[in-house]
C-alpha cells in the first residue's frame, strides 16, 4: 500500500519502484480495470457465424514506493492479442492467443509478460461453451460467457497460487484451465456444467 502521493492507501504491487494493482476483486463488469481484456462474439443470425473481437489493455502506472510519485504511466499494446475462427461446422471453434509485454516491467514482478492461449468451442445445438486454455500463474484471471447480452455467467476465476511471489514466476503461459458452461433448459442463460484446471 502506498502511504503517500495521488494514490496513497491504494496497493500495490511491492518492489522498487512498485506498481498499482486494480483495486478490485473478480467482477464480470466488461469496464472493470485490468491488465489486459479479451471480448470475442459470436452473431448466429446468418448461416455462418461473424466473429467480431475486441482487446484492451488498460495503463500501467508504476511508483516511486517511498514518495508515492508516479514514476511513468504507459498503455500496453494489443497488437499481440488475437482471436482466429478456425472452424463452423459441426461446433463453432476460436483459438485465442493474446500476449501482453512490457519491456520496461521487470519479468520477475508478474506484469512484464502476461499470457493466455488456447480454444473456445460453441456448439449452437446444446448450447454450450467449452474452454481449454492456458494461462500465466500470476496475476488473476477470469473469464465469463453470456448469451444475448446477458449477466455473464463464471466460466473460470482463479487467483495466483499462495505465496507465488516470494517463490518466485514461472514465465509464460504453464497453467492449464479447462470448463464448460450450459444453457440447459434453453432460457438464454449459461449456467456451469463443471470445470477443472491443473
Amino acid at each position: 500500500m502506498l502511504r503517500e502521493g495521488e494514490y496513497r492507501a491504494l496497493s500495490v504491487l511491492s518492489a522498487s519502484p512498485c506498481y498499482l494493482t486494480d483495486q478490485r476483486n473478480f467482477s464480470n463488469d466488461l469496464r472493470a480495470t485490468s491488465r489486459m481484456q479479451s471480448v470475442a462474439t459470436l452473431d448466429f443470425t446468418n448461416s455462418q457465424p461473424a466473429l467480431t473481437q475486441r482487446h484492451r489493455c488498460d495503463d500501467l502506472i508504476e511508483c516511486d514506493p517511498v514518495s508515492g510519485e508516479v514514476l511513468r504511466q504507459r498503455q500496453g499494446s494489443t497488437s499481440n492479442m488475437k482471436f482466429l475462427l478456425s472452424a463452423t461446422e459441426p461446433a463453432v471453434l476460436i483459438r485465442m492467443d493474446c500476449k501482453y509485454t512490457d519491456p520496461t516491467a521487470p519479468l520477475a514482478h508478474g506484469i512484464g509478460e502476461i499470457e493466455y492461449k488456447g480454444t473456445i468451442e460453441i456448439n449452437p445445438v446444446p448450447r454450450t461453451i467449452d474452454i481449454d486454455l492456458m494461462i500465466c500463474m500470476f496475476p488473476a484471471f477470469e473469464s465469463y460467457a453470456a448469451i444475448d447480452d446477458g449477466a455473464g455467467a463464471i466460466l473460470f476465476r482463479h487467483a495466483p497460487p499462495a505465496g507465488i511471489m516470494t517463490l518466485g514466476l514461472p514465465q509464460g503461459a504453464s497453467r492449464r484451465i479447462r470448463s464448460r458452461l450450459d444453457d440447459r433448459n434453453g432460457d438464454g442463460i449459461f449456467e456451469s456444467s463443471n470445470a477443472a484446471s491443473v
